[in-house]
């Protein structure tokens, strides 16, 4: 679809989610509902991307990494704020 001849980005209907969308650690931390401390404590484990002083995640990778059995058995342990249990 286009918008006064340029196409309509996902910026406009943020209900919309593209596959190949990078997100920040805010949108991250809205989307798991968990606190944004949560995702800083994770980001290596759930598949950060560093660009430069920024963190940001690819929302495909990230459901896959905690999807993994090895996430559940992280050097981090158990922490208070996991979401998901173990199997």
């Amino acid at each position: 679809m286009t918008v006064n001849g340029h196409p309509k980005s996902h910026e406009d209907n943020p209900a919309r989610v593209a596959s190949s969308e990078i997100l920040t650690v805010s949108e991250i931390a809205a989307r798991l509902r968990v606190p944004t401390s949560w995702v800083y404590g994770h980001a290596d484990l759930i598949g950060v991307l560093r660009v430069g002083k920024y963190l940001r995640f690819h929302w495909p990778r990230v459901l896959e990494r905690l999807g993994n059995p090895e996430f559940h058995s992280s050097p981090l342990g158990s922490q208070p704020n996991d979401f998901m249990e173990k199997s």
